[in-house]
């Protein structure tokens, strides 16, 4: 039974003395090792043992080890392509990036702000014009996402390319 204090706290010196003594009782083996190379050995056996395994990042190329049964694909350090990320947010990002090449939606979007930034680096149109067209292009994709009966029936019309250069010259006015 621990005593306590007047506040209702429980000393410091008993919970070390109790910690102490579990320490002293529990029966840890002891190893001893002539050379560094053993000692690292045993730690990576060891720590396999317990699954903790080394694995390689698919990101940065490094290794790192894993805390749990499963084996991620990247590591927490920091992504040498982005100092804002680590790799696991840059790898989700990419993941994300592919996945969007193959919506439809995407894919519309992506045509059309090609063909609008191709048509301003002929001298097509204008840099005003270029940019209502972009942003209306996005409103449009936003729209799309979040209504399946507009991305169904609407979408693609409203993203040709003669119904945008419209709709921007309009907002320009």
């Amino acid at each position: 039974m621990r005593s306590s204090n007047s506040s209702g706290c429980v000393l410091l010196s008993e919970i070390s003395s109790h910690m102490l003594s579990l320490f002293r009782s529990s029966s840890s083996p002891r190893y001893s090792m002539s050379r560094p190379m053993q000692f690292y050995c045993f730690d990576l056996l060891n720590g396999m043992h317990h699954v903790h395994a080394p694995s390689l990042c698919q990101n940065c190329g490094r290794y790192f080890l894993t805390t749990s049964g499963r084996q991620p694909k990247y590591c927490d350090g920091i992504a040498p392509q982005d100092g804002r990320l680590t790799c696991r947010q840059y790898g989700a990002m990419q993941h994300q990036k592919e996945q969007n090449k193959q919506h439809p939606v995407y894919r519309i979007f992506s045509t059309r702000t090609n063909t609008i930034r191709k048509h301003h680096q002929r001298g097509r149109i204008s840099d005003e014009l270029r940019q209502a067209a972009l942003k209306l292009a996005e409103e449009y994709r936003d729209k799309a996402l979040l209504d399946n009966d507009y991305a169904s029936h609407s979408y693609a019309q409203d993203m040709e390319q003669e119904h945008l250069y419209a709709e921007a010259r309009k907002r320009l006015k």
